[in-house]
């Protein structure tokens, strides 16, 4: 039997407890993480690359 707890990967922005609970493992307040999921969804992965700012991003231009 296995005790690894599951990777968790989702923000829920539906549950004010799990977008606080990330904004304080990001680093940023609340309204930030709720801005990234609007932008980007809801992969914990993709918020947190978002929040890094844009040289994390993958939306920049292409050369």
């Amino acid at each position: 039997m296995s005790h690894e707890l599951p990777r968790i990967s989702r923000v829920n922005p539906d549950d004010a407890e799990d977008v606080r609970l990330w904004a304080l493992a990001f680093g940023v307040n609340p309204a930030s993480v709720y801005a990234a999921v609007a932008a980007v969804g809801s992969d914990a992965l993709a918020v947190q690359a978002y929040l890094l700012g844009p040289c994390m991003r993958d939306d920049k231009p292409r050369e």
